[in-house]
């Protein structure tokens, strides 16, 4: 079974550093990318805390069923099919933390400033993302790339660090030898 794991894992870097080439340096309006935001109902600490419960069942969520994607197109078209399975893990996460507030999920275009995470830049412009929002969404956001499913989680940003991508630190680990 361990053998079986590792062997998963090394496929599925080689497999990822394919099409990663775009997205790990500098990313682009033009690169096959499909963000996901998550926002909060408001920046107290209170619903930037649900906010990230929120996220954690989201990205448990869909991590699976995006690994069958080879394109956004194919991602975008796999989260679409789920939007309302999305909203309701929004709300399950929410109620099951005594908050009744709406959880509304949709794809679109949006216009995002440029944005540093370590080596990785986000070009401002516009990009397809998966948008969550929590009650009036006028909290701070959380964001990861859906596609290729890998999340980034900025110095500055205060969120769990346990969120970089494992894979893409290994891939420019590798690329700088």
């Amino acid at each position: 079974m361990k053998k079986f794991l590792i062997f998963t894992a090394i496929l599925a870097i080689f497999s990822i550093s394919f099409f990663l080439s775009g997205c790990t340096e500098k990313v682009t309006e033009a690169d096959d990318c499909l963000r996901l935001h998550i926002r909060a109902n408001s920046n107290s600490d209170y619903d930037q805390n649900l906010k990230l419960k929120v996220r954690d069942e989201i990205v448990a969520f869909l991590s699976p069923l995006l690994t069958e994607a080879e394109n956004s197109v194919e991602a975008e078209k796999i989260i679409s099919d789920n939007l309302d399975a999305m909203e309701n893990v929004g709300r399950k996460t929410l109620a099951d933390n005594g908050e009744s507030y709406s959880v509304k999920a949709e794809i679109r275009t949006e216009y995002f400033p440029t944005k540093s995470y370590g080596d990785v830049v986000f070009d401002g412009g516009k990009y397809r993302a998966v948008v969550i929002e929590l009650g009036s969404g006028e909290g701070d956001n959380w964001w990861c790339v859906a596609y290729p499913p890998l999340c980034f989680v900025g110095e500055d940003d205060g969120d769990d660090p346990s969120y970089k991508s494992l894979v893409a630190e290994l891939i420019n680990k590798w690329r700088n030898k």
